[in-house]
């Protein structure tokens, strides 16, 4: 049985935002912060802009503080997909 994979524009965003979901749960609960995580409500990426949109300003503020580890989670996920980003730009709403 032979399967066919289609990887379009749209479903390989799909996959790099799920992953990337993943990666901000995983690092929000390394640094004992899971519950900011239940405030995120979309992640949107553009090319090598990302931008994080929160139900509450508050959170924003939180996830500044660790606005570097979240752009090394979009070049990495982004590179696994074969995309090769220099740098990343973060936004939070």
């Amino acid at each position: 049985m032979a399967f066919k994979l289609d990887i379009s524009w749209h479903t390989s965003t799909l996959m790099i935002t799920s992953v990337i979901y993943k990666k901000l749960s995983d690092l929000l609960a390394s640094k004992g912060k899971k519950e900011l995580f239940s405030f995120i409500k979309s992640v949107k990426i553009r090319g090598a802009a990302m931008s994080i949109k929160t139900e509450k300003p508050i959170v924003n503020s939180e996830l500044q503080l660790y606005k570097s580890e979240i752009e090394d989670i979009l070049i990495s996920v982004s590179a696994t997909f074969w995309i090769r980003l220099q740098e990343a730009k973060i936004t939070f709403k």
